[in-house]
């Protein structure tokens, strides 16, 4: 595919890679796994989905799955952004229930693991040359996720947490064209503020749905707005599913009981998702005028 946009870059973390395995399932698709080790000899194994037939200089999709959930639960998302030419890694997180190694951190080692993956990731892929089977990058690189990998996409491009957290990017950080936040969490006490999220850099596509909620947590769906309504003027786009609940009615995160569920609003989401990053590539955002046309029924398109 053509690729528009070109990547602000620099050195982020010392890493080693360690070991790849390749495979080809499903069709069409090339799945690569990486185990990348973080200055602390931490093991990060990291799925990178990239198109069968080879991909040269390709936009990078960087993935960041839902707290305890793996990212092999959202082939929904990953498969169809993969078979639309990108090429995405996605790490397995150490607060994933299938990460061997979970019980030795706390809810706190979370979040700082996570951003850490971001970086070493990204800097492995982007500037450190570590090969990917018929893969060329073009250096441009979006962050995406899902929950509280939302929350990392977001962080990705400035958004920040309490102080107290010590939650930071590192100053060689890379920079994402922009991000895809889809069911990011609210504001949550001595975590984040709504006022965090007015440090983004890059613009955002936020999505969440009127059944997206949890009572001890999220009790009103609407919570799940607060970064597109904090976000700088300009930058901010969203979508907001009916009846769509956290994980798009059984499409990814949690199976339903027959397990998951190819349903229209996951089709019309890859669809728009994948607008908005042929956007941020091109570096020319949609107009409100042009973003309206993203609704359909039982889709409501909004932006600032």
């Amino acid at each position: 595919m053509t690729i528009y946009g070109k990547m602000m870059a620099s050195i982020c973390c010392v890493l080693i890679l360690i070991s790849w395995r390749v495979s080809s399932d499903p069709i069409g698709i090339k799945v690569q796994t990486l185990m990348l080790m973080a200055s602390n000899e931490r093991e990060v194994d990291v799925i990178v989905y990239s198109p069968e037939g080879g991909c040269n200089k390709c936009t990078l999709l960087f993935f960041s799955h839902g707290a305890n959930i793996g990212p092999e639960n959202y082939a929904a998302l990953l498969n169809a952004w993969t078979l639309a030419g990108y090429v995405v890694a996605s790490p397995l997180h150490v607060d994933a229930q299938t990460h061997p190694q979970r019980q030795d951190y706390s809810s706190l080692d979370w979040v700082t693991t996570r951003v850490e993956d971001f970086e070493l990731i990204t800097e492995a892929l982007l500037n450190k040359d570590i090969q990917i089977h018929d893969v060329s990058f073009s250096g441009a690189l979006i962050a995406t996720g899902h929950s509280f990998g939302a929350l990392i996409a977001q962080i990705a491009i400035g958004a920040t947490m309490h102080s107290d957290l010590g939650v930071t990017l590192s100053k060689n950080a890379l920079l994402p064209l922009g991000a895809v936040a889809i069911s990011p969490p609210g504001p949550i006490d001595n975590y984040i503020a709504k006022e965090n999220w007015n440090k983004m850099l890059k613009p955002v596509l936020v999505v969440t749905g009127t059944a997206d909620s949890f009572p001890q947590f999220m009790p009103d769906w609407r919570l799940h707005k607060a970064s597109y309504e904090a976000a700088p003027k300009g930058s901010a786009f969203l979508l907001v599913f009916d009846d769509i609940d956290h994980y798009f009615n059984g499409a990814f995160g949690r199976p339903t009981e027959n397990g998951f569920v190819d349903n229209s609003e996951i089709q019309i989401l890859n669809q728009r998702v994948l607008a908005f990053i042929v956007a941020l590539e091109a570096e020319k955002m949609p107009s409100p005028a042009i973003w309206s046309k993203a609704e359909t029924h039982g889709v409501k398109a909004a932006s600032r």
